[in-house]
């Protein structure tokens, strides 16, 4: 009876700590919560007027910059917000397991069944604050990405108006382009392909110099003093049959890139001709009131997942090549060893001279002239690869200010 009560004593204990531990956590995160979401109700409208004068225009627009770095501000405060709600689920997880291991326990003790035991459980109050922290981080961002597009149009219509001195009042027809996190997006995964295809060339060009240094310490062998009797002999080569057998591998793995990067290239040449195609059918322009739009890019996802797929071929690429350079830097360093042993023979009676088959010889002639012309041709086809994709830079930096083309009307001219 004493260690059953202390059991209990114990179980009890631990939910009270995870009790208190999740009552201070939601304090806290309800606390940030309503203040945050107080201060996102309470926030101005700094929107440009049709009468609004020069002056007005920049004071706007100066309040509008202020605002939209103390919303920036708060980005910690909401981060903080998120990291309670995460302390209180964990916390109410903890509870909700000392309560199974106390009700399995009074179970087991009173000789009851688990299955007949069980009621209904209620819904984890983890799932509401879970709820409620994805609504505010929502809510957040919406805010920010509102004021931003605000702050964007007061430049546009401060421009504008610096742009028409002589006219006392405009009407202006503001018109933003979607919001460019997509575009954005894609052009930052476009650089980090870039970075790892240049990455890639200097791991080509490690081992090509790799490759030389293995064939020049090949070609050192060790000085002979004295030679009385030479003898003939076509032996195999151990060392060269293995150097033959890596260029052969070698030769297969650049072959592979080289059709990997040409199936890229057709389909780059493919994508450029759809994006000339469409910039030499031209952007319409429209004339419209002030909209403010947001919805995904389909064929920008689209691209970033293509992308993306590619900076992973890359970097198993760069795996595979860091891999080769690794072993032809342990089969230097067992090379440089191999010379560093090798001492001078004085041969007194008989010296076999070791020559090669020629004809191993000439096949791996010819399969280093394949292996350089492989690697011309891949260079080659790398240069037009690059060559295009600027092209397809360009073009849709021009399809971008074709689609961001604004017309204004309405001109309201006073007289005195």
């Amino acid at each position: 009876l004493g260690q059953r009560f202390d059991n209990l004593c114990q179980q009890v204990e631990r939910r009270a700590q995870s009790l208190q531990s999740a009552k201070a956590a939601y304090e806290d995160f309800h606390h940030g919560r309503d203040h945050v979401l107080q201060l996102l109700a309470s926030i101005p409208s700094y929107e440009p007027q049709e009468t609004d004068s020069l002056s007005q225009m920049e004071t706007k627009l100066k309040n509008q910059k202020n605002l939209l770095d103390e919303i920036a501000s708060r980005e910690q405060e909401v981060q903080k917000i998120c990291a309670n709600s995460q302390q209180y689920q964990q916390a109410v997880k903890d509870y909700e397991l000392e309560a199974e291991k106390l009700r399995s326990l009074l179970d087991l003790e009173n000789g009851r069944s688990s299955h007949v035991s069980k009621r209904a459980r209620l819904q984890s109050p983890a799932a509401k604050v879970k709820e409620e922290e994805a609504a505010l981080a929502a809510k957040f961002t919406e805010v920010y990405a509102i004021n931003r597009q605000r702050l964007q149009n007061l430049e546009f219509a401060l421009n504008l108006l610096r742009q028409q001195p002589e006219v006392e009042v405009t009407h202006e027809t503001l018109q933003r382009n979607r919001p460019d996190s997509g575009v954005e997006q894609a052009w930052k995964i476009r650089k980090q392909l870039d970075e790892e295809t240049e990455r890639r060339q200097q791991l080509e060009n490690e081992v090509k110099s790799t490759q030389e240094e293995i064939r020049t310490l090949r070609n050192q062998g060790p000085q002979e003093s004295v030679v009385r009797k030479e003898v003939l002999k076509k032996v195999p080569d151990p060392a060269l049959e293995e150097s033959f057998q890596q260029l052969q591998q070698t030769l297969a793995e650049e072959q592979h890139k080289n059709q990997l990067l040409q199936e890229e290239l057709e389909a780059l040449q493919l994508q450029l001709r759809a994006l000339e195609q469409e910039t030499r059918d031209g952007g319409q322009e429209y004339v419209v009131k002030e909209v403010l739009r947001i919805e995904p890019d389909r064929a920008q996802a689209d691209e970033v997942l293509q992308l993306r797929e590619e900076l992973e071929v890359l970097r198993r690429q760069k795996g595979a090549r860091e891999a080769e350079v690794l072993l032809l830097q342990q089969r230097v360093a067992v090379l440089a060893e191999e010379k560093s042993r090798a001492q001078e023979k004085v041969t007194e009676k008989e010296v076999v001279k070791l020559q090669n088959d020629p004809q191993l010889e000439a096949e791996y002639r010819q399969l280093q002239e394949d292996h350089q012309c492989q690697g011309q041709l891949r260079e080659k086809q790398e240069e037009e690869l690059s060559f295009l994709q600027d092209k397809l830079k360009r073009l849709e930096k021009e399809r971008a200010m074709a689609e961001g083309k604004i017309t204004v009307k309405e001109v309201l001219k006073v007289e005195k």
